[in-house]
């Protein structure tokens, strides 16, 4: 299908509501096979499917609108009221094929007003990828511990990292991120060790899961927000020590997995997962994506990809009704 959008150059205030609209609904047609003309740039053909006005009613009256093309307004209104001088929208915005509009309540307002073509409702999206709190986009796991790399480490941070790439090498390996805070480190060993393991597991390397290493200071108010953007804090410790990082995790409200520490059983947490060997390791840490992945397909329902397949679906709708 060919598309000609005319959205008075609003794309290039994304910013505003229509221009926001114009820019994602413009990108994702296209990257799903659509031909998305804009009419400001003049390069369009002479025989469309389609025009898409992402603008108010009042552009009806404008030199560009034919009644000869199948129009579809994605629009919209505050009140639920028209005022004076927007009375004759309705008018208007029947002389097009279909209305498109973001809410339920836009679509009670538009026919309640005498709009009598199809009105479908589209909400609008979010980009995920920024609007997700404090917390990453990709599943995040957090360790903070000293000598990574080093074998008198009080962490089991080969058991980590062997665990966490035996369940995320391969098709999940762009969705997730570990990151390692630590210090008195043996970069050498360390990097030794994921060679090591890679070639004995015959892992692909362009499949291996994205390992973070963070070896430099932090403030505490950059540690804390350290903690808050991860999904998942992995406390796999031979020995308890200080076992302050767990309980800092704990603080900031972030899920924690843990050897069953006297320290950690003492503090008698929900929010944590016990483990005692490297099966269960394995096993807890694939239960907590798995909520995680829940979680994201919920975040991904009110996305724009969502929102442009519910546009998809309506356009499809509005232009075979039309041409028939």
């Amino acid at each position: 299908m060919k598309i000609i959008i005319f959205d008075a150059g609003r794309r290039n205030h994304a910013q505003t509501g229509y221009g926001t609209v114009s820019l994602q609904f413009g990108s994702r047609l296209n990257d799903m096979g659509y031909e998305v003309f804009y009419y400001d740039e003049h390069n369009y053909p002479d025989k469309v499917d389609m025009w898409l006005w992402i603008r108010p009613p009042h552009y009806v009256n404008y030199k560009e609108f034919s009644d000869k093309n199948i129009n579809v307004f994605y629009t919209m209104h505050e009140k639920d009221t028209l005022d004076a001088h927007k009375a004759v929208w309705p008018t208007l915005l029947n002389k097009c094929s279909a209305i498109i509009t973001p809410t339920e309540w836009n679509k009670k307002i538009w026919v309640d007003n005498g709009v009598t073509v199809p009105v479908h409702v589209v909400p609008l999206g979010v980009e995920p990828k920024i609007f997700r709190g404090a917390k990453t986009y990709e599943f995040s796991i957090l360790s903070v511990f000293e000598g990574l790399g080093r074998d008198s480490s009080r962490e089991l941070w080969k058991e980590n990292i062997a665990a966490y790439f035996a369940k995320f090498n391969g098709k999940y390996c762009t969705e997730v991120i570990y990151t390692i805070k630590s210090w008195n480190m043996d970069w050498a060993r360390y990097r030794s060790f994921i060679k090591d393991l890679v070639m004995t597991k015959n892992y692909n390397p362009l499949e291996l899961p994205v390992i973070n290493v963070a070896d430099f200071d932090l403030v505490l108010a950059d540690m804390n927000s350290l903690y808050a953007k991860h999904w998942l804090f992995l406390k796999n410790s031979r020995g308890e020590g200080w076992c302050l990082p767990a309980i800092e995790a704990m603080s900031v409200g972030i899920k924690v997995m843990s050897k069953p520490l006297p320290v950690m059983v003492y503090l008698n947490t929900s929010n944590c997962d016990y483990f005692n060997n490297y099966k269960q390791l394995e096993e807890i840490m694939w239960a907590n994506w798995q909520s995680y992945r829940d979680s994201k397909l919920y975040i991904n329902s009110f996305s724009w990809k969502a929102s442009v397949n519910q546009l998809e679906y309506a356009l499809k709708e509005i232009y075979e009704r039309t041409e028939k």
